[in-house]
């Protein structure tokens, strides 16, 4: 698994709270560490910067009542666990901006007080923007076989660069 690749953020039970278990460590026996702590900064600021990049989007392309398609809401791709999910985040700041959005996730089945989708079908034809959030095996076959023609494709860990010539727009996360 691939755990270094760019990314919505970095979720789950181990990896956030590790790095400050080893600052903390570090500082007891006199050491100051600048690196995790700039690295959990950036991972923290991902969420809110996929949204800034969802925001420019609907502005240039006038789609604010358009919702926005979430896929993927566990931290992790192929797993149902939604502990510490950078989505869950992103959902929260776009609930906190009135950005209207629908959700998609195979495996998980809390809504989180949200429109959950239950197919690709249908979340491809509400939205015209769709974020993949978590790149589940499922996910992106569904996304592979899809007419994404139409589609404003945000890949923030780029896994889906070769479906660049499928869609309206592909965005990775520098975009």
């Amino acid at each position: 698994m691939e755990i270094l690749n760019p990314g919505l953020g970095v979720g789950g039970y181990c990896l956030p709270k590790d790095g400050w278990i080893l600052v903390e460590s570090a500082r007891e026996r006199g050491f100051d560490s600048e690196l995790i702590p700039a690295a959990r900064a950036v991972n923290d600021g991902m969420p809110n910067h996929t949204l800034r990049i969802i925001k420019k989007v609907i502005e240039e392309r006038v789609l604010a009542s358009v919702p926005v398609g979430l896929l993927g809401l566990s931290f992790k791709a192929n797993v149902a666990d939604t502990r510490n999910s950078p989505t869950l985040q992103l959902m929260n700041f776009m609930r906190k901006e009135k950005i209207p959005f629908v959700i998609y996730d195979p495996l998980v089945e809390n809504d989180f007080d949200s429109t959950k989708l239950n197919t690709m079908d249908e979340i491809l034809s509400k939205c015209k923007i769709i974020v993949l959030c978590v790149g589940h095996k499922i996910i992106l076959e569904e996304l592979k076989r899809a007419d994404l023609s139409e589609i404003i494709l945000v890949d923030p860990r780029y896994e889906l660069k070769t479906l660049n010539a499928k869609v309206a727009q592909y965005i990775g996360l520098s975009s």
